[in-house]
């Protein structure tokens, strides 16, 4: 899970005290994107569509990059295992399993949800 821990780091965002819901919750969405396009050879990940809605969410939130990376340092690095492993468990996901991911994939993309929309189809 260290890797799942410099991702919200490298991000600038992770979910801690003072840390806007909304943020914690962009950032699971697109890691979880992330996770699909490289575990799945049938979809990509948008980087552009995932860009633009950090840029948003990062704006609506009011705090500043500096802001941002300073909460991102106070991560409790259990939080964000357990958080992981529980969007995992509820989307059905087994890390050994790539047709887990895919299906995963193609669910998000069909409910239209934040996760689907950093996705594209190959």
């Amino acid at each position: 899970m260290r890797s799942v821990a410099a991702f919200f780091l490298m991000a600038g965002i992770a979910h801690a005290e003072g840390i806007p819901d909304a943020i914690y919750t962009h950032t699971l969405d697109r890691f979880l994107a992330e996770q699909i396009a490289g575990a799945c050879d049938a979809y990509t990940f948008d980087r552009e569509a995932a860009d633009a809605a950090s840029k948003a969410v990062e704006v609506a939130s009011g705090l500043s990059e500096t802001e941002l990376t300073a909460l991102a340092t106070q991560v409790p690095m259990e939080r964000l295992a357990a958080d992981v492993a529980a969007l995992f468990k509820e989307r059905k996901i087994d890390a050994g399993k790539p047709a887990s991911f895919c299906r995963a994939g193609k669910a998000e993309i069909a409910a239209k949800t934040a996760t689907g929309t950093y996705l594209k189809a190959k």
